[in-house]
């Protein structure tokens, strides 16, 4: 029976299904199952781009740096197929960039893109994982928030809208050229929006060289939701 369920959480894994990768692994499936090649769901989730799966995973505590019969991780398949946020997310949770397949090569040798965003992740390595829980759930509380539409990612105009929110004493021209700012500094993927992983991101590397910005972003935002209530729940023009 256990085989049947470990099959069908393959299969989500490789359909971006958490739903039913969550349904598989209740049922008796086991999260560091690999196949007859040697492949997991975090292998399949890395080759199909399914950076949800990847996260689902990852919060039960699956391997990172598992070898396929090829020897190769996650992150080797995911800079193979180029995905940027499937590779942005292994290496800041702390897939290793070391590793060789069978054929020498370290992830994202033979594609340069991919090598290029490995090398300007991994010198920013000392903010990997230093948010301490009560302050990754504080951050993760206010980019949901800020995220009204529920898409996982912030553009331009919620960035807008957010400056708006936390300084009402800002004026047009101010809001616009802080939420490029913003987009510009921490946008990594697509240069356009900032994804769940990029914000997280940023705000590890802003704990890790100023606590108190980062503390004062927190307080601000906190204000913010007392006078007014949570931003999600609000209407007004940007």
């Amino acid at each position: 029976m256990n085989s049947f369920h470990n099959e069908n959480l393959i299969s989500a894994c490789q359909n971006g299904s958490v739903d039913e990768a969550k349904k598989s692994i209740s049922n008796g499936a086991s999260v560091d199952y690999q196949d007859q090649d040697g492949n997991n769901g975090l292998h399949y989730g890395a080759m199909n781009g399914k950076v949800e799966v990847l996260r689902f995973l990852v919060s039960n505590s699956i391997p990172l740096d598992v070898l396929n019969n090829d020897g190769k991780t996650a992150l080797h398949l995911a800079c193979e197929k180029g995905d940027k946020e499937c590779i942005f997310f292994l290496v800041t949770n702390g897939a290793s960039v070391e590793i060789k397949n069978k054929s020498g090569q370290k992830p994202g040798e033979g594609n340069m893109e991919a090598k290029m965003l490995l090398n300007n992740i991994v010198c920013e390595e000392k903010a990997f994982n230093i948010l301490p829980p009560a302050q990754k759930a504080k951050i993760l509380e206010i980019f949901y928030d800020v995220d009204s539409d529920g898409q996982k990612q912030i553009d331009l105009s919620k960035s807008k809208r957010f400056n708006k929110y936390i300084d009402e004493q800002i004026n047009d021209g101010g809001i616009e050229k802080d939420a490029k700012d913003f987009i510009k500094a921490c946008a990594v993927c697509n240069k356009e929006t900032v994804n769940i992983d990029e914000w997280i991101f940023a705000f590890s590397k802003l704990y890790a060289v100023d606590q108190a910005a980062f503390d004062k972003f927190v307080d601000d935002y906190d204000k913010a939701v007392e006078k007014k209530g949570k931003l999600k729940n609000l209407e007004f023009e940007q």
